[in-house]
């Protein structure tokens, strides 16, 4: 049987820090417009299919989007978490 080596997450992507931006995202401004769970909402896209309009699927690509768009004055430590979170969206 052959073993499948697990891929290795960014530093920052932990259960702990999704944890914590899966709370930040589902009770600030992010629900708002890329709904529930980060599923879509009619003007945000969804972000669960594992495509991204913004550069790749990486980690450092959605911190970089969350910092530069709307990020509804969050610390720059929020912004990581809710990158982890949204990277583990789209990494499922």
């Amino acid at each position: 049987m052959a073993v499948t080596a697990t891929p290795k997450l960014p530093a920052w992507v932990t259960m702990t820090t999704i944890a914590q931006g899966d709370s930040i995202f589902n009770t600030v401004s992010c629900q708002k417009c890329h709904g529930k769970d980060g599923e879509g909402a009619a003007n945000g896209p969804n972000l669960t299919t594992g495509k991204w309009e913004h550069g790749s699927v990486t980690y450092a690509d959605f911190v970089a989007t969350i910092t530069s768009g709307v990020q509804a004055l969050l610390t720059d430590d929020q912004v990581k978490a809710v990158g982890a979170y949204v990277y583990s969206l789209t990494h499922k």
